[in-house]
C-alpha cells in the first residue's frame, strides 16, 4: 500500500489485496484509483543474468503500481523486489505493455 509524502509514494505493508483480478475483456479494467507518481527505481530480479533493472514509477494504487523499464525479464507472474527512495516492497508482475523501446509492467504489491 503505498501513502504520499511530499509527492513521493511512501511503500507500507498492508493486508493480502481484497480484489480478485480483473478479466481480460477489453475496457477499463482497473478496480483502484492510480495516483501518478515519480522516480527512479530499482527492481531486483531472482536472475543471475540480470539481478537488477532500473525502472521509473508511473503511478500507484492502494494495491499496485506500474513501472516503466527496458528489460524483457520482467514477465507476468515473476516476483521481484522493488527499492524505491521511500523503502523497499515485494510484488508480482501482472501484465507488460511494449510502447517503443520501453516496456511498462503492472505489478500487485505482496
Amino acid at each position: 500500500m503505498f501513502h504520499f509524502q511530499n509527492d513521493l509514494p511512501i511503500f507500507v505493508r498492508s493486508r493480502p489485496c481484497p480484489y480478485t483480478l480483473p478479466s481480460m475483456s477489453d475496457g477499463e479494467r482497473r478496480q483502484e484509483k492510480r495516483i501518478t507518481a515519480r522516480g527512479e527505481v530499482s527492481v531486483w530480479l531472482d536472475d543471475p543474468e540480470e539481478p537488477m533493472v532500473r525502472g521509473r514509477l508511473l503511478d500507484v494504487s492502494p494495491h499496485g503500481f506500474r513501472l516503466s523499464h527496458q528489460s524483457k525479464r520482467i514477465i507476468p507472474g515473476c516476483q521481484v523486489r522493488l527499492t524505491h527512495l521511500s523503502g523497499e516492497v515485494t510484488a508480482r508482475a501482472l501484465w507488460n505493455r511494449v510502447i517503443g523501446d520501453q516496456i511498462e509492467t503492472g505489478f500487485l504489491v505482496l
